[in-house]
């Protein structure tokens, strides 16, 4: 059986940022701390794939399509999508060797799969996690995170989880070394910087990063610790609609980011009210902006909440259970297809049929990437506002390019 740490590397971001994560967490039922679900239960099955197909030096992990693999709620087959995702993990374990050893010719490189590291001395037995792959030799260490989610896009610079792998791969296999590459390999999540997403640091980085994770575990370990809410809280605190403080946070971001509600009766607020901040201040979009993805965090989990009261039989005042929307679904698609076709209908008028996309067709060995380049285009996307450490290129808005296109002169006849 695996062991877990309660303060762990897949819950970094949670109890190094707020002080009193663990005391509460810990104060959970059992049942209550156990996040996994579905989409973790098949990411588990994917790991374990990537796992032997690398252990094992397959080629291809496509080899193992149709197979299934035994999970905690169901059995998971292994998809074309699921086989190209373990692969681009694969790759890019071959791609790093093969860097560190040109890098490196007289250094010998090294590869772990799923190995439990420990990044604090004297809390070994508090303080670990198990990292999905290190690649070492005496002066570099690689560790890479394999995210097979698609629902949340990780980023990689000053990633706590991946920080702790870091630290830990320098502690066990390379005290010594002088350079560390953390990486994301998130190939279902569409992202600016790609699938792969690596992040080059001084170790001195990391080791410098150890005082700071002693120092929350100290203070994790307080009885009177307190909360601490922000963006950490997202998305998986299993506490969130439990939390005082994100609960105090995101009322007090309503009440001064937004229109003054207290003096408004409940069934007078409208959505006005609680959405739009004064359009004519700058300022305060810009601290509204930075609160969205917080404040639509807890509406989300404060709704799942509620939901789950509702179905245990609590009512839910001004609230109400009812069926979801549905659409119509065929009774049998193969029968209904026989007595179509019977009928004399097309098959074109049957079913839908419709070009790959090219990210798809260019993962065929028989086509490839160079082949698919030639033929393809990528389309300008609309402008969307996003924060400042996104990594894509700042673009002025039309309305602004046409006003500085206007001449000097005023008398140029326009």
């Amino acid at each position: 059986m695996t062991l877990h740490s309660n303060l762990g590397a897949s819950k970094a971001s949670m109890w190094m940022n707020c002080h009193g994560w663990y005391n509460g967490f810990m104060a959970l039922p059992g049942s209550q701390r156990d996040s996994s679900g579905i989409a973790a239960d098949e990411g588990t099955a994917a790991h374990t794939l990537g796992e032997y197909v690398i252990k094992n030096e397959f080629s291809t992990a496509r080899e193992f399509i149709g197979r299934t693999i035994p999970g905690e709620f169901q059995s998971w087959p292994v998809t074309r999508e699921m086989a190209d995702a373990v692969d681009m993990w694969h790759d890019s374990v071959r791609d790093h060797v093969e860097r560190l050893q040109k890098k490196y010719p007289d250094e010998e490189v090294k590869v772990v799969l799923e190995h439990r590291v420990e990044p604090l001395e004297g809390r070994e037995e508090e303080i670990f996690g198990t990292s999905d792959t290190i690649i070492y030799c005496d002066s570099e260490i690689v560790a890479i995170d394999f995210k097979y989610g698609k629902g949340i896009i990780v980023e990689i610079e000053f990633n706590d989880q991946l920080m702790f792998y870091g630290l830990g791969a320098l502690r066990k296999f390379a005290p010594e070394a002088e350079v560390a590459t953390l990486e994301i390999v998130q190939p279902r999540a569409k992202h600016e910087a790609g699938f792969i997403r690596p992040w080059e640091i001084e170790a001195s980085v990391l080791h410098d990063y150890a005082s700071t994770m002693e120092a929350a575990v100290s203070y994790a370990k307080r009885p009177d610790a307190p909360r601490v809410a922000g963006d950490h809280c997202k998305p998986f605190c299993p506490m969130a609609t439990k939390c005082p403080e994100l609960d105090k946070l995101s009322v007090s971001v309503a009440r001064s980011d937004f229109q003054d509600l207290d003096v408004l009766a409940e069934k007078d607020v409208t959505p006005e009210h609680v959405t739009l901040p004064d359009l004519s201040d700058p300022k305060q979009m810009s601290r509204a902006m930075k609160l969205v993805p917080l404040v639509t965090f807890w509406a989300k989990k404060v709704k799942e909440a509620a939901e789950e009261l509702a179905l245990a039989g609590v009512s839910v005042e001004g609230h109400k259970l009812v069926r979801k929307r549905a659409n119509r679904a065929w009774d049998d698609e193969n029968d209904v297809e026989q007595k179509l076709r019977n009928r004399g209908v097309r098959v074109g008028t049957i079913f839908n049929q419709k070009l790959r996309s090219p990210a798809q067709l260019e993962k065929e060995p028989e086509i490839g990437k160079k082949w698919v380049e030639k033929y393809c285009y990528k389309p300008e996307g609309g402008l969307t506002l996003v924060a400042e450490s996104d990594k894509r290129k700042a673009l002025i808005p039309e309305v602004l390019t046409d006003f500085q296109a206007l001449p000097d002169d005023p008398d140029s006849g326009i």
